[in-house]
């Protein structure tokens, strides 16, 4: 019965919900990401825990939209957020502005 009533619980978190979030830290260059959750605070706040970094920051979110991440060799990183995977991709890299920048990370929710 425990395990059922905490299934129930936690379900409203992520049940199926259309809110994604892609977290970043430019000190370590890691990464956190999250997918199905209801409240776009909840996709966030798993990203954030999934990154490990003190520093790390929220990047991109989106409902019903795919988030990409990029990075540069350099430093430098962008997040598209669009309702097409190719144009989330297209977005992340011209907002990178490294000559080698390259897709690291996607998201993406929807119901």
């Amino acid at each position: 019965m425990m395990l059922i009533a905490a299934v129930i619980a936690a379900e409203p978190v992520m049940a199926g919900g259309s809110y994604c979030a892609i977290s970043y830290s430019t000190s370590t260059g890691q990464w956190g990401d999250s997918f199905g959750y209801n409240t776009r605070r909840g996709a966030e706040l798993r990203a954030l825990s999934q990154c490990h970094a003190g520093d790390a920051f929220i990047a991109g979110w989106g409902y019903n939209r795919y988030v990409v991440l990029a990075l540069g060799s350099d430093g430098a990183w962008g997040c598209g957020s669009a309702t097409t995977k190719r144009e989330a991709e297209m977005q992340a890299l011209h907002l990178c502005r490294a000559p080698d920048a390259h897709i690291i990370r996607y998201a993406y929710s929807y119901e």
